[in-house]
């Protein structure tokens, strides 16, 4: 079953938050929603290297083909899913 909510942070975000010098232009922002509420508004898209890919098939591996095609996705399409607070 899903995480009744997920954070969803941009990889933009992501790299803000390990700079440990915040600006106006580099603030991160996080955005709480449910995942079937991330699904309909960001539409994202299958994994095509694995039919078994976990969250409806939107899951892509850290390694091998798959991280390839997720390094040559432009940066703001690119999202991370944490599973409540504590992993942010």
């Amino acid at each position: 079953m899903l995480s009744p909510a997920v954070t969803a942070i941009s990889t933009v975000a992501q790299a803000a938050l390990s700079s440990n010098i915040p600006t106006s232009n580099t603030a991160p922002k996080t955005l709480l929603i449910t995942y079937a509420e991330w699904q309909l508004e960001f539409n994202p898209v299958h994994n095509t290297f694995n039919r078994n890919a976990t969250y409806d098939g939107h899951m892509f591996e850290t390694y091998g083909s798959e991280l390839a095609f997720v390094n040559n996705a432009p940066d703001d399409r690119i999202w991370t899913l944490c599973k409540g607070l504590s992993y942010v």
